[in-house]
């Protein structure tokens, strides 16, 4: 989510295979969602933290920071 650190890891996967999966996610979230694909990754993240899910929450705030990065680069390249 907006000003949180993305510390997620997982123990199973090097750093550049995680961050591949996380964008991957991100993707295929904006595919399925289109505009509406971070503030529902926000709901997501949002949820499980509230279920004390903290893994999980921080594993989809990551896949909403990807998503807006994502989104932000198509609109600069929209733009030239």
């Amino acid at each position: 989510m907006p000003g949180e650190e993305n510390t997620h890891k997982s123990a199973a996967m090097p750093d550049h295979e995680f961050e591949k999966h996380v964008i991957d996610a991100a993707g295929e979230f904006i595919s399925r969602y289109g505009t509406d694909a971070a503030r529902q990754a926000a709901r997501r993240s949002e949820e499980l933290l509230a279920a004390g899910e903290h893994e999980g929450h921080q594993l989809w705030s990551q896949i909403y920071h990807a998503i807006t990065v994502l989104n932000d680069n198509a609109t600069d390249r929209s733009k030239h």
